[in-house]
């Protein structure tokens, strides 16, 4: 007999939010504005330098995955600035940026109209409850998220909301996954879990036997199991 779906954990990054413009590029028009950018440069020229620079600041977790923002000596905002400061480093712009640019970034990232909800959540939301389905956040991110989450009145829908910063560790430690088993007393199959990276949203929360899907955000994934919106999970619920 198949285990009924009892509870749906949510990524946040790229499953349920969306940027509506690619994050180098915001961070590329706060600083061109302030100076920073050498004169010529547009985001163009340049959006590999901060993809490089996210990848370097990402390899820099802490061991056996603790939290990266709760973990940095000079707590989330350290970590941020860190990022913005390789970012600008590897520009090798002559100006130093001044301590209100970090300040302008992070406003910037934390309002709301920047980010877009998935089309189908809703249609989503309203599914698990008519089925007594519940809903939980599972997401890697800083202490920012939950005041994000009020802001985009997203925050009443979700019974269980586990911020790495919070948490103490981030995804793919399984510590992060064990405690949305532990929350919920739900196990295996009666989770399902979205996110957008194999890495860390599809592994680790396989190992513990839930059920997992991919959203596809590449083509050729055809090893995982993927979605194209939040709505089409509720095909592989079983109610």
């Amino acid at each position: 007999m198949q285990s009924k779906t009892r509870f749906i954990f949510l990524d946040v990054g790229d499953t349920l939010l969306q940027l509506k413009k690619p994050p180098g590029q915001i961070y590329f028009s706060i600083l061109q504005k302030n100076g920073i950018i050498p004169n010529g440069l547009q985001y163009g020229d340049i959006k590999n330098i901060f993809a490089e620079s996210w990848l370097e600041m990402s390899k820099q977790v802490p061991p056996d995955f603790k939290d990266r923002y709760a973990s940095h000596k000079n707590g989330c905002n350290g970590w941020w600035i860190d990022l913005i400061n390789t970012f600008v480093n590897k520009m090798n712009t002559p100006k130093k940026i001044q301590k209100g640019v970090y300040g302008e970034i992070f406003k910037q990232f934390d309002d709301p109209d920047i980010w877009s909800i998935e089309p189908t959540f809703e249609k989503l939301r309203e599914f698990t409850l008519k089925n007594g389905i519940g809903l939980g956040i599972i997401s890697n991110w800083d202490l920012r998220l939950r005041q994000l989450l009020i802001n985009k009145n997203l925050i009443g829908y979700f019974e269980h909301v586990i911020i790495s910063a919070e948490f103490g560790y981030e995804k793919p430690s399984l510590k992060i996954f064990e405690e949305g088993n532990r929350l919920t007393s739900y196990a295996g199959k009666e989770i399902i879990y979205v996110g957008d990276k194999p890495e860390l949203d599809y592994y680790p929360p396989l190992q513990l036997g839930w059920s997992v899907y991919l959203k596809e955000t590449k083509p050729n994934q055809n090893h995982f199991q993927t979605i194209k919106y939040l709505s089409d999970i509720i095909d592989f619920c079983k109610t």
